[in-house]
């Protein structure tokens, strides 16, 4: 009896601990690591028990100009096998993989996957090499997290260990995100024209993941989504086109930001987030104009055209530190996100012509007060002319031309858009720029300015897109600096004032250019 107990308790104990290996944490559900780290250190080193090696770090490098040691692999006085900043080297070989010169950003990751080029027995050094030889310099910061196998991982695995890790750090990827469970919470392949500036909340405790504000580490990532609570399971993943932080404004459309998000949600129906961005990130100076404020268009079926039947609006709430927020934004699986300035009260238009009889125009009214006057010109022509509460509208059986369309609310405050109709549809018609004073240069901050440690950060915004040479001279004339730029209607740059005195910075812009004095005390 005393043994048929001690059995039935060994099983049991044997199916607790079972459990617990099952759920046990692990980056991306990949379990056994050699070694997992949400802090890092450049100090580590480790025996490899097997013959393979997959090293997936996050860290920050600040200096481009200086090769830095990953880690290695080796003895304490030989390395045999090593990664850095720069490339990746097999030494016994004498064979390498040198990376990339394209710009990457400051925080990044550092993946490496092999089964048989790393000897069992030996140590890797995390950050640095002890072979003293090499034209390589430790690890000048400590990884922000990383985590090692003594195996090759297979593609799955590996994806989902740099997925939990990207979405704690706000890194973007080149392949889907999935969860620790293999779901896939952001598809690389339906959304790849979106896949920039990644950013991400999410509750997966298998990650130990609980991020509940999100964001971008990269410059211009903009967009910050929070929730207070998120369900173990539920994510919120966006990305953009990667286009101007800027808004374009035509009399048809209205006043729209240039770039454009889409979202895709997991297990999120229902919930509602608030989004905040810094308006001072902005492209663009004197973003609002008098009476403007910032909206966010939601459009729920994620087809990217915002139309009237489908959007829905969010204004910002005033702020007075230059944050623009949006509260409770409705969360839908596959939406898209954008922004627009527009007043108080402001309409959005589309027009179907695909039917045989005539364009059929859609009206959506935004703020204001109703009841609603609708007029619409066709040539000094009254085509319709109605007043109603509603704040979509439909006008049928539209020949094609040019209209105008005059919106207003009972207060008396007016919307006017201007279109053309073809057989396609509604053409818009443009707002041109025109010549700033300066030519094309429509706007340049400098500052601090006076600077106490050189350091001056200037912006340029121009009427139209243009290559940008910034020259620095010393008031007496000499040359300090000069940088050439390719074709933007922006550019937020850092210009370096070597000693103290007064320098005169000129910016030129095809044939427009422009000269500033900047001081260093």
């Amino acid at each position: 009896m005393y043994k048929d107990n001690m059995k039935y308790f060994s099983t049991l104990m044997m199916l607790f601990i079972g459990c617990l290996a099952t759920n046990a944490q692990a980056p991306g559900g990949v379990s056994n690591p050699l070694i997992w780290k949400k802090t890092g250190s450049s100090n580590d080193s480790i025996t490899l028990k097997c013959t393979g090696l997959t090293f997936i770090g996050v860290g920050r490098v600040s200096d481009s100009d200086t090769e830095q040691t990953l880690w290695s692999v080796g003895s304490s006085t030989t390395t045999s096998f090593i990664q850095t900043t720069a490339r990746t080297a097999n030494l016994k070989k004498s064979a390498f993989m040198n990376y990339s010169n394209d710009t990457l950003p400051e925080l990044r990751m550092y993946s490496y996957s092999n089964a048989t080029q790393v000897s069992k027995g030996q140590k890797l050094y995390i950050g640095r090499a002890n072979d003293k030889s090499l034209p390589v310099n430790n690890l000048e910061t400590p990884f922000n997290e990383y985590v090692v196998y003594d195996r090759a991982l297979s593609v799955p695995e590996r994806n989902r260990v740099e997925s939990a890790i990207a979405l704690r750090h706000g890194l973007t990827l080149i392949h889907s995100y999935l969860n620790s469970d293999g779901t896939i919470i952001w598809n690389y392949v339906r959304q790849k024209a979106y896949t920039n500036h990644i950013g991400g909340i999410i509750a997966d405790a298998t990650s130990d993941l609980n991020r509940l504000e999100g964001y971008s580490a990269e410059t211009a990532g903009f967009i910050r989504v929070r929730k207070s609570q998120l369900n173990d399971g539920q994510s919120l993943i966006w990305g953009d086109d990667n286009k101007a932080l800027r808004f374009a404004n035509n009399k048809s459309r209205g006043k729209w930001m240039q770039r454009t998000w889409k979202v895709q949600a997991t297990n999120m129906d229902g919930a509602t987030v608030s989004i905040s961005a810094d308006s001072k990130d902005l492209q663009q100076f004197r973003a609002l104009a008098e009476g403007e404020s910032y909206y966010l268009a939601v459009d729920p079926t994620g087809n990217v055209d915002f139309q009237p039947r489908n959007v829905k609006y969010y204004k910002a709430e005033v702020t007075s530190d230059d944050n623009i927020r949006f509260a409770d934004v409705a969360v839908s699986g596959n939406s898209a996100w954008t922004l627009r300035a527009e007043k108080d009260m402001f309409t959005t238009i589309n027009v179907d012509a695909s039917g045989n009889n005539g364009g059929v125009l859609d009206i959506l009214i935004t703020g204001g007060t109703a009841p609603f006057a609708n007029l619409l010109k066709k040539e000094n022509s009254i085509i319709y002319n109605e007043t109603s509460n509603d704040t979509l509208v439909t006008v049928s059986s539209l020949a094609e031309g040019r209209y105008q369309l005059t919106t207003t609310d009972k207060s008396g405050i007016q919307d006017t858009k201007e279109f053309d109709i073809t057989a396609t549809g509604i053409k818009e018609v443009v707002i041109g720029n025109g010549d700033a004073a300066d030519g094309i240069i429509s706007n340049i901050t400098a500052g601090p300015n006076p600077t106490d440690d050189g350091y001056v950060s200037v912006g340029i915004e121009l009427s139209e897109a243009s290559p940008m040479t910034l020259a620095l001279f010393t008031s007496g004339g000499a040359m300090v600096s000069s940088k050439s730029f390719p074709k933007d209607n922006y550019l937020y740059t850092k210009v370096y004032l070597p000693n103290e005195g007064v320098y005169l910075l000129n910016v030129e812009c095809g044939k427009s250019s422009k000269t500033i004095k900047l001081v260093r005390k």
